[in-house]
C-alpha cells in the first residue's frame, strides 16, 4: 500500500493527531486563563468589600463566594494578608481528549487559580 491512498490516509492520520494536541492544549490554556481572570474579579470585589465594609471579614467573604459563583466557580480559598487579599477558586476544567489521562499534563488544566488584590489599612 504504497500508492496515493497510502499518502492520503497517513495525511489524515497526522492531521488527527496535530488536531487532538492542538485542542487539549487550548482547552488547557483556556482554562488557566479563565480561571486567572474569575479569580482577579474575585479578589478585586473582596478588595472592595473588605475597604467599604470597615474590614468586615464575614462580609467580604460572603462577598467573594458571591462572586466566584456568578462567575461559574467556587471560593476555595480566602486569607487577608498584611496589605491584600488572596482569593483561591475552582472553575470545572475544559474537557480534553488524551491530556486528562496524563497526570503530568493534566495538573496544568485543573482549574484552580490564585489571584491577590491590594487593600488600604
Amino acid at each position: 500500500m504504497s500508492g496515493p491512498l497510502s499518502m492520503v490516509v497517513k495525511a489524515a492520520v497526522i492531521f488527527a493527531v496535530l488536531g487532538v494536541v492542538v485542542y487539549d492544549i487550548s482547552a488547557i490554556l483556556m482554562t488557566r486563563y479563565g480561571a486567572g481572570e474569575i479569580a482577579q474579579a474575585v479578589a478585586d470585589a473582596a478588595a472592595t468589600t473588605w475597604r467599604s465594609s470597615g474590614r468586615d471579614q464575614d462580609v467580604t467573604v460572603q462577598t467573594a463566594m458571591k462572586v466566584a459563583e456568578q462567575k461559574g466557580a467556587k471560593l476555595i480559598g480566602f486569607t487577608v494578608k498584611e496589605k491584600d487579599i488572596l482569593v483561591e477558586i475552582k472553575v470545572d476544567p475544559r474537557r480534553t481528549v488524551v491530556a486528562h489521562y496524563i497526570s503530568q499534563i493534566d495538573q496544568y488544566g485543573n482549574g484552580e487559580a490564585v489571584a491577590s488584590s491590594y487593600i488600604e489599612w
